[in-house]
């Protein structure tokens, strides 16, 4: 048990180093390395003014870095959420299991095997992606682009409505084992559809993507919100 305790106690405490509230400020840096492009690309259409070589290269390098830099953060923290939101489930199941002991064993099982269930469904679709290669090959190959607008758009409603579906098992098992460990009231993450926002994107000239970029800072924003009232009550409950 006090292995499990650690385990809980350990990814609880990692949060400030993953579960990074981002500021819709962000939007910013994309929108500032849309207008230097399209500044750079015009002055060499129209030939406005003499401009340097040097300069061109610097302002299209900080048009390409104020771009993708805040992909490159998206990313990783979607990475690292996700890496230690496995080591929090693992550490939960096994103090349960610890904290039954042979008597009370059977008196759970329901709630052991379905959180076994979301922990196995999330490790095989919630996998690693190196946010510095996804970046490159971003940049570098419009169609993996597009697969990681889709994976930003996707995965954080599926992860949400998996955690909470866990969270309410960890809840049912723990009241049984007389651990009060209370839910939030958290609502979930509404569906979005990658299509459609592709689709909107493509026919207001970029201006939903606007819209589509505070989506990927703000979904798990939100998520994030609700899982710390939650690992709050939990760490609470398993400390005496």
């Amino acid at each position: 048990m006090k292995v499990s305790k650690a385990a809980i106690s350990n990814a609880v405490r990692m949060r400030g180093e993953t579960d990074h509230i981002m500021t819709p400020l962000w939007i910013i840096a994309p929108l500032l390395g849309i207008v230097i492009g399209v500044l750079m690309g015009t002055l060499v259409a129209t030939k406005i003014a003499t401009v340097g070589a040097g300069i061109m290269i610097a302002g299209y390098v900080a048009a390409i870095v104020l771009t993708v830099y805040p992909l490159y953060h998206l990313i990783k923290r979607r990475t690292a959420h996700f890496r230690r939101d496995a080591g929090l489930r693992e550490g939960i199941i096994n103090y349960l299991k610890a904290k039954a002991g042979t008597r009370k064993r059977k008196e759970i099982n329901s709630e052991i095997a379905t959180m076994n269930l979301i922990h196995s469904e999330a490790m095989g679709e919630e996998r690693e992606k190196s946010a510095a290669v996804w970046t490159v090959l971003t940049f570098l190959v419009p169609f993996i682009g597009i697969y990681v607008l889709y994976f930003l758009t996707a995965e954080p409603q599926n992860h949400d409505r998996r955690q909470i579906s866990f969270m309410q098992q960890v809840q049912s098992a723990g009241s049984k084992l007389g651990l009060d460990i209370a839910v939030p009231s958290w609502k979930a993450l509404p569906s979005r559809s990658f299509a459609l926002y592709f689709i909107l994107s493509i026919l207001t000239g970029g201006f939903f993507g606007i819209y589509w970029y505070y989506v990927f800072l703000n979904d798990f924003n939100e998520h994030f919100k609700g899982q710390r009232q939650f690992e709050d009550q939990l760490i609470s409950s398993i400390s005496w």
